[in-house]
């Protein structure tokens, strides 16, 4: 390639791959050639004919590749202060950006000013995460709280109830990963009321739920999961989420079904975790998790040889089902 815009789309392309098969610690080596990408020499003065005016500049690194490079310089130099710093001149870019699309004349671009407002709040998720990994968990519940949004009701405000859903949703893994279930149990809304039947002509039409009547789902899965009530959780993931096809993709499916063998363990009630698991391996998914908690229970029913039979056999399977980035991790020793 011989102009910046193909090279960077290849950097972007090969860190991108390289995180995907688990070599993120390759990733983190090679970032570094990149440096700061904030330095002076990153940027380039706009012209007229570029879309620009006269003494603004615009980033010559594609935005993905600017978050992407600033995540594994963080995992890379362990400072995930560095990363924030970052984020926010992201941000500050973002709002320019933002700015400069609702003042052009004679008509803003629709486009362009949906593009930087999703960018922005693409930022604020990951600061949140950011802080999750510095181990601030205060500040990321405050950050998170500080997102909140409230609508008034109606068809108008259905796509800010759905962007508040999303982060009481986030809000809530974070609760119970800190362990303040009470607070995790807050930040779910009361169920929803049937609605009472109204008489109508037209025929009734199949209508699916929103996307937020799913995540809380799981999150109302998760909480007696968390406190280990398992008979209780054992209810919450047989019960399946509000019915839409188009909110209950297949991974979502994977880790139901997945947590629904933990709690089966934890009640003493291995085979019928075991066939579970199994299957979930069978139809070709490989994970960490279901990896271990597979091998963990043929250890639980078995002995000797038999038990590292059983394990190789998992192993192979993993292999099968396209498991090589799990095969190829320290943990997956058998």
């Amino acid at each position: 390639p011989s102009n910046h815009t193909e090279i960077f789309n290849l950097w972007y392309i090969r860190l991108s791959c390289l995180c995907l098969i688990g070599a993120t610690q390759i990733a983190c080596v090679e970032v570094k050639a990149l440096e700061d990408l904030s330095a002076p020499g990153y940027w380039v003065a706009e012209t007229p004919a570029l879309g620009g005016g006269r003494g603004q500049k615009r980033h010559l690194v594609p935005w993905e590749l600017r978050l992407l490079v600033i995540r594994l310089q963080a995992l890379s130099f362990s400072d995930w202060r560095r990363a924030l710093v970052f984020y926010y001149e992201l941000a500050r870019e973002a709002r320019m950006e933002l700015g400069r699309a609702i003042n052009t004349k004679p008509n803003p671009d629709p486009v362009v000013i949906k593009l930087w407002k999703s960018r922005l709040k693409d930022l604020s998720i990951r600061v949140a995460s950011a802080l999750v990994e510095m181990g601030d968990f205060a500040a990321a519940v405050r950050h998170l709280e500080s997102l909140r949004k409230t609508g008034g009701g109606g068809e108008v405000e259905a796509e800010v109830v759905e962007e508040d859903a999303k982060v009481r949703f986030m809000l809530g893994l974070l609760y119970i990963r800190i362990g303040n279930f009470s607070a995790a149990k807050e930040s779910l809304p009361p169920p929803p009321q049937p609605a009472s039947p109204k008489p109508s002509d037209n025929p009734p039409t199949h209508q699916t739920a929103p996307t937020y009547f799913y995540t809380d789902h799981i999150l109302t899965s998760l909480l007696p999961t968390a406190l280990g009530l398992w008979e209780a959780s054992i209810t919450a993931w047989s019960t399946p989420p509000p019915s839409s096809s188009s909110l209950h993709p297949p991974p979502s499916t994977i880790l139901e079904r997945h947590n629904l063998a933990v709690s089966l363990v934890y009640t003493g009630r291995l085979s019928q975790a075991r066939d579970i698991l199994e299957d979930l391996l069978e139809e070709g998914n490989a994970f960490f998790a279901l990896t271990f908690n597979l091998c963990t229970l043929w250890e639980l029913v078995t002995d000797g040889d038999v038990t590292k039979d059983k394990k190789r056999d998992v192993a192979e399977k993993v292999l099968a089902a396209g498991g090589r980035r799990e095969a190829g991790a320290a943990w997956f020793k058998m």
